[in-house]
């Protein structure tokens, strides 16, 4: 909320998307915090979840559009998180979640590589890519 204010306070017409991932280790019970963020993917054995939220990004909006999603980790499950840029403008991002489904690779570094590289073959869009990939022990 603090930071919605202060985005909202600004002289000239501004926006950000959060997307923020709080993880307990010990149990593996997680939070994903949205505002505007683009979906997360989570690779679990054979299938590929997908974590969005419809929120709008933090300085639209007076109050505060921001959603909590729960899910619980397990051993071997692997987080991958992106920015807009990596899917574009229109957020269609299908073929990610079949590339994280058929990346042939748990090592999270390599996971990230993969998916820019493939971001960057399918862009024609000038806006940074960020791919984060979370491998649980």
């Amino acid at each position: 909320s603090m930071l919605n204010s202060f985005v909202r306070a600004k002289s000239i017409e501004c926006s950000s998307s959060i997307d923020l991932l709080e993880v307990d280790v010990t149990t593996g019970e997680a939070s994903f915090y949205k505002s505007g963020a683009c979906a997360s993917f989570i690779k679990r054995g054979d299938k590929v979840f997908s974590v969005s939220s419809k929120t709008a990004p933090i300085g639209i909006m007076k109050r505060l559009d921001c959603q909590r999603l729960s899910f619980t980790f397990t051993a071997g499950d692997i987080c991958v998180m992106i920015s807009d840029g990596v899917v574009g403008n229109k957020g269609e991002g299908a073929w990610l979640q079949k590339a994280i489904l058929e990346l042939d690779t748990a090592d999270p570094k390599e996971i990230s590589n993969a998916i820019l590289s493939l971001a960057k073959e399918k862009s024609t869009s000038r806006d940074d890519m960020t791919v984060y990939a979370i491998k649980f022990e």
